[in-house]
């Protein structure tokens, strides 16, 4: 791998070149960024209206956050009835079930994709959307 292919996701800076003309000193763009630089971040576009896009794009990680987020809230109410049982067994068991949760989401959102890829095109015939 050539040592600029590395680091291409970075943006890169114009480079300029310097005039002199008389005493002062001009400095004119030699390149430009190119407009199809995938890392520009749209200025128009607000927090929750990216959410939704990338909800759409990936259904999966929304559910899943939601499902942590219920299973934490879950186990915070019940930390209050924990008998005998430690706060840290308590935490441990919640974390491992939030991840669950998590996991599981993705995983369906991993095979769903899978199958409307692959399995229901060549069972149907029908073609990707």
């Amino acid at each position: 791998m050539i040592p600029a292919q590395i680091f291409s996701f970075l943006p890169r800076r114009p480079q300029v070149t310097s005039i002199n003309k008389g005493d002062t000193a001009t400095t004119v763009p030699r390149e430009t960024m190119s407009s199809d630089n995938q890392w520009s971040a749209d200025e128009d576009e607000s927090q929750l209206s990216r959410l939704v896009r990338k909800s759409r794009d990936s259904p999966s990680v929304p559910v899943g956050l939601a499902g942590f987020v219920t299973v934490v809230a879950y186990g915070l109410y019940k930390l209050k009835y924990r008998r005998n049982q430690k706060v840290s067994i308590h935490l441990i068991h919640m974390r491992v079930a939030a991840q669950g949760v998590a996991v599981g989401a993705l995983t369906l959102g991993v095979l769903y994709s899978m199958y409307k890829d692959y399995i229901r095109p060549r069972l149907f015939g029908v073609t990707k959307k």
